[in-house]
């Protein structure tokens, strides 16, 4: 899959930091924009690629990748709901990516990472 392998050049295996740091900004920007990328396939690489990083090695640009594909992959999956503007209404607690939230929370070694994660964490829970 064309997608698995530039989420490993670009992200797990990167030249440079920044090169990192655009492919989680490119990849969180593909994720949800691309009209031709379906629900399953959103899902797929969500399990297979996001959540296998290690969460206490989130970046900023990172962080944000995760955040969004947690939405989309969970909004695909009927687990969220869309409500107004920006705000989604959880569905389940059950959510794909859940743990890992949790453990960004808890874990990470940037206290403004961490906090955006707990952040997160209230918003889908409230």
């Amino acid at each position: 899959d064309e997608g698995k392998a530039i989420w490993e050049c670009l992200v797990v295996n990167p030249a440079t930091e920044q090169d990192r740091s655009v492919g989680f900004e490119w990849f969180s920007q593909t994720f949800s924009q691309d009209p031709d990328m379906d629900e399953e396939t959103r899902v797929k690489f969500y399990r297979e690629c996001v959540l296998q990083i290690g969460p206490e090695s989130l970046s900023n640009a990172g962080f944000s990748c995760f955040r969004n594909c947690f939405q989309q992959a969970n909004l695909s999956l009927n687990l969220l709901a869309q409500g107004a503007g920006s705000t989604k209404t959880t569905l389940s607690l059950e959510l794909l990516g859940i743990d890992f939230l949790w453990q960004v929370a808890l874990q990470h070694p940037d206290e403004e990472i961490a906090s955006e994660a707990i952040a997160l964490l209230q918003s889908t829970f409230s």
